[in-house]
């Protein structure tokens, strides 16, 4: 198992992943690409954890919201630059 393996494993319950892939209206022909994507977005949203980001609960699709699925966005990324002073 490679690093990058073990580290989404701890992230990421595939089982779960793949239970709501098949309940979802996804074209059964498109859920690796769909399974990718949410793995990529999950990766994401808990790599904004590990940095110091908290969840927003706000309207904006950002990638700390509590449902993943969004990409990291320019407001994650000045968010980040506030916490650690890193100017505009």
């Amino acid at each position: 198992m490679s690093v990058l393996e073990y580290i989404l494993n701890l992230f990421l319950n595939k089982a779960y992943v793949r239970k709501m892939l098949r309940n979802s209206n996804i074209p059964e022909d498109q859920a690796d690409l769909a399974l990718n994507r949410w793995t990529l977005a999950i990766c994401e949203h808990e790599l904004g954890h590990a940095i110091g980001l908290k969840h927003y609960k706000g309207a904006k699709p950002l990638v700390m919201k509590e449902n993943p699925g969004v990409q990291i966005q320019p407001v994650d990324v000045q968010n980040v630059r506030k916490l650690y002073h890193l100017g505009q």
